[in-house]
């Protein structure tokens, strides 16, 4: 079955104008970090673990991070708006009582404040709200929305200014309902090398062997929780648990002032699909699949601030 991308069609338009609406309010001073990207993601069709037929999927990610707003001598505070859209191709699936969702969307708004309170201290801040859903009712409510809360002391090495590290608490509903998982960082900077670890979520690994060149090594663990307003659903299995971990190699080209290319692709491994109640608990193991391992591709483009 194709989705129907014509249906929805006012969504995204709605999308993106709420995110340019406001990336264009923000008052802002300059910053390194991407300040916009797009990417589109996608799988060959996969074979499911435990019913026969195959999936494959297609998704486009847009994210907007509003250059940093200065507060007095201490803070700096971001606006991060971001949309995603997740087209999954499905031949006929054997064996499963429920249908598989055709089309999943995903909305963030998160505000990551930095408060720097002596020179070697810093709190990392980060609230956000996510609504994801597959928007089959067409209509808004408290079930769409997934809280999420990070909180961290990142500390910077007196010995060693290049290396960071902290830890911090994350409150999240991404795989159990109000769950609170602990945090740790660790970051080490050098001209041309940067290392990023936050377990347990990534790790990155980037070399920089030039000002218009990037390429490193990755891994990323993500899971979320999404409503199913389609009636085909029981309230046993109204909502859709996914976990996805990713292993690649990426690299990342300036090509024209600004503008820089982005490429990566790797193995997408324990790609997990249960169908779960209010309580984010699966109430019969035929509500539970998940596919093989498979590739992917994923290519996108970025646009960064001058320093």
């Amino acid at each position: 079955m194709r989705p129907n991308f014509r249906r929805n069609r006012r969504s995204f338009l709605l999308l993106f104008s709420v995110l340019f609406l406001g990336y264009s309010n923000a008052q802002t001073v300059q910053s390194t970090k991407d300040v916009f990207y797009a990417n589109y993601f996608a799988t060959p069709k996969t074979d499911l673990k435990d019913a026969n037929g195959t999936i494959s999927q297609n998704v486009i990610d847009v994210k907007i991070n509003t250059p940093t707003i200065k507060v007095g001598e201490n803070l700096l505070i971001n606006n991060v708006f971001s949309a995603k859209a997740i087209i999954n191709d499905i031949d006929t699936i054997e064996n499963m009582i429920l249908p598989f969702p055709e089309e999943l969307y995903e909305l963030n708004y998160s505000l990551p404040i930095r408060h720097s309170i002596s020179e070697s201290w810093k709190m990392i801040y980060i609230p956000s709200i996510n609504v994801r859903s597959d928007f089959a009712e067409r209509q808004f409510n408290k079930d769409l929305l997934f809280p999420q809360v990070l909180v961290a002391a990142l500390k910077t090495s007196k010995k060693n200014p290049d290396f960071r590290w902290g830890f911090g608490i994350n409150y999240n509903n991404n795989q159990a309902k109000n769950s609170i998982l602990p945090v740790l960082v660790l970051l080490y900077s050098k001209p041309k090398m940067n290392l990023n670890i936050r377990l347990p979520q990534s790790a990155t690994i980037t070399f920089m062997p030039s000002k218009k060149n990037e390429y490193g090594f990755s891994f990323n663990l993500e899971g979320s929780i999404t409503n199913l307003q389609n009636e085909a659903y029981p309230e046993a299995a109204n909502y859709l648990q996914r976990q996805n971990f990713y292993l690649f190699p990426y690299f990342s080209k300036n090509i024209t002032s600004n503008l820089w290319l982005n490429l990566k692709g790797g193995i997408l491994f324990n790609n997990t699909y249960n169908f779960v109640n209010d309580n984010y608990k699966s109430e019969n193991e035929t509500f539970e699949n998940s596919l093989q391992p498979t590739i992917f591709m994923q290519l996108g483009i970025s646009y960064r601030l001058n320093k």
